[in-house]
């Protein structure tokens, strides 16, 4: 056959560039090669691992374990592609017990950054050491070694600098390193494992085997305390584990671990059934939170769905989900009959007030005497029913500054708010979530937290770039971060500093928030850092326009009076007099209508009293 212009010939690649195309597919970034080198130690049967990073894993990263070691005259080999001490045979794929077997992690590390490996069987003399740079062995020679594996890697991808502009920033890139070495932390619990960052012990595994204590070191106090436990068997499927519902459900599911055989996996199914278990005891935009050891035949899973083995599939139509769902179940208790009680005067929340027959005064901050945290009826007024007031009072709650800003003066003729012209009637609250009013010939529905929502998050948005934007708190909330939540604090600290937000180091894996912009109030601040948490990820993604718009919808929707929030009279008429007192549009941030409106006649209509 001729060769035509821009024809090729057929020819085998040299051993390097195979090893490097080989590469590609287990080394992506330097959390791949942690995952990798923890699984082999895990393998080679360690009790106790070191994982250390420099500059996010992509200058220096060193695994150290005292597993069984590699002989002697078996070192090189390991760096052979396709060698292996963990499988036989092809028959032996569907039945695999170790997290890898490939034979593919040495080599392909090794061909693509420095690496020096020392190691030492039980009972031998003394260990071995080889170093290998792109893939060419350097060297190969007797080395002191306590028993077991040392492997450091150097300056990845030096030999591939197009590979290396893929990766992101060292910060990001020792996050995801962290966020691997959490994985097998939750995985092993029998495991003492210690993980190091730049030189600083992050953390240190016990290794006594109680997952709860690891789930405290990794995701602190609040978390553990709130978990339940889950612990059974259906059909051919064992559960063990924690669920957490409540306080400790999360914005999304990177807080469901799931353990299948001892791998970490991520499962939309297992997801489900967890989601589907839990569904009554979540609100709604939460999902639970979970460590979850599941424990299947392997022969009814297949690992190798996916390169890195995140994702499995189920053999067959195997009933995995519905099995789970069941093991689930069991860990709740269950509720208790329904049994309604009587309204009784307060608790009835459809009531007949004498004031309804007359227009609504406006509420003036000193004609209401400020309640305390514990008697707010609801956590969406922190401490004071000013929350609500016309943005001509100050929203200045709980414990702030001495001196308060003064009042931003409001034009002598306002424009005309575009939600009511006159006063409404007040009729009362429906479903803890509704505000019920009459204006002339029409019936109004108005939900609370959208309208809520609405006012707050205009004023926040207002109030970016004026001066005084943060309120110091008295007492500091100190809260718990993951490695990885840390690295993406960090980075987006400047951020969170420009809307108002003070927060320092305060410990191991802590923080404190020291000031909050100034027009949030005084929210829930636990329950808000955890969701700052869970999008952060997300807002280092954005832009700094949507940064501070989606900031400002996440302080918003958290900082204002929530759907099922039981309000008293007088903070009924304080919502209802901030919207009439506020310019807002007719929806929520998130693009929800605030209010429902049906005429008298359309009314009439739905009892056929006219036609």
């Amino acid at each position: 056959m001729e060769n035509t212009p821009g024809s090729r010939h057929i020819r085998l690649l040299d051993e390097q560039t195979i090893n490097r195309i080989a590469a590609g597919e287990v080394v992506e970034r330097p959390a791949s090669i942690a995952k990798e080198l923890l699984e082999n130690s895990i393998d080679a049967g360690a009790t106790a691992i070191t994982l250390e990073i420099r500059e996010g894993g992509i200058d220096y990263l060193r695994v150290t374990d005292n597993g069984s070691g590699i002989p002697a005259e078996e070192v090189r080999m390991a760096f052979e592609r396709h060698a292996t001490s963990k499988i036989s045979s092809g028959d032996a794929l569907t039945s695999i017990g170790t997290l890898g077997f490939r034979g593919e992690a040495l080599p392909s590390i090794a061909s693509v950054a420095k690496v020096e490996l020392t190691t030492r069987t039980a009972g031998a003399e003394g260990g071995t050491r080889i170093e290998i740079a792109g893939g060419h062995v350097e060297g190969l020679r007797a080395a002191g070694s306590p028993q077991g594996t040392t492997l450091v890697m150097r300056d990845l991808f030096f030999n591939t600098p197009a590979r290396k502009k893929f990766l992101k920033r060292p910060s990001v890139e020792g996050g995801l390193v962290a966020e691997v070495a959490a994985h097998t932390a939750l995985a092993r619990p029998e495991i003492a494992l210690r993980f190091i960052n730049n030189g600083k012990t992050i953390y240190q595994t016990t290794g006594n085997g109680d997952l709860k204590t690891v789930i405290y070191l990794l995701h602190g106090k609040e978390t553990a305390s709130e978990l339940i436990p889950v612990d059974g068997s259906f059909s051919t499927v064992r559960c063990k584990g924690f669920v957490g519902v409540g306080n400790a459900a999360r914005a999304t599911r990177a807080y469901q671990f799931f353990f299948l055989n001892g791998r970490y996996i991520r499962s939309p199914l297992l997801s489900a059934a967890l989601e589907a278990a839990a569904s009554e005891r979540v609100m709604i935009g939460k999902t639970p939170y979970c460590v979850l050891h599941i424990e299947l035949p392997p022969e009814c899973v297949d690992v190798n769905a996916h390169p890195n083995k995140l994702e499995v599939r189920f053999r067959d139509g195997y009933p995995i989900q519905d099995n789970l769902r069941e093991i689930l179940l069991t860990a709740f208790p269950r509720p208790q009959p329904f049994a309604p009680q009587p309204p009784d005067g307060e608790a009835a929340r459809f009531v007949h007030l004498k004031q309804e027959q007359q227009p609504l005064r406006p509420v003036k901050p000193q004609d209401e005497a400020p309640f305390s945290p514990s008697a707010a009826p609801f956590a969406g007024f922190r401490e004071g029913i000013s929350a609500l007031m016309p943005s001509s009072a100050p929203i200045w709650m709980g414990e702030g500054p001495a001196d308060p800003p003064p009042a931003t003066e409001r034009p002598a003729n306002p424009p005309k708010p575009e939600f009511f012209g006159p006063l409404p009637i007040l009729i009362g609250q429906l479903f803890d979530t509704y505000l019920l009013a009459q204006l002339g010939e029409e019936f109004i529905l108005i939900d609370q937290h959208a309208a809520h929502e609405r006012i707050l998050y205009e004023r926040f948005k207002a109030a970016l770039g004026r001066e005084g934007l943060s309120q110091p708190l008295l007492s500091p909330y100190i809260f718990h971060v993951t490695p990885k939540e840390e690295a993406l604090l960090l980075e987006n600290l400047a951020h969170l500093e420009g809307l108002g937000f003070q927060l320092e180091a305060f410990g191991p894996s802590q923080y404190r928030v020291l000031s909050l912009p100034m027009l949030l109030g005084q929210p829930a601040v636990p329950g808000f850092i955890q969701q700052l948490l869970d999008h952060i990820e997300d807002v280092s993604n954005l832009r700094e326009e949507d940064l501070k718009r989606e900031t400002l919808i996440q302080m918003a929707c958290h900082g204002a009076i929530k759907a099922g929030d039981r309000l008293s009279y007088e903070e009924l008429r304080a919502l209802m007099q901030s919207i009439r007192g506020e310019n807002i549009p007719l929806t929520c941030p998130h693009g929800r209508p605030v209010l429902l409106r049906m005429t008298k006649r359309e009314l009439e209509r739905k009892f056929k009293r006219i036609q």
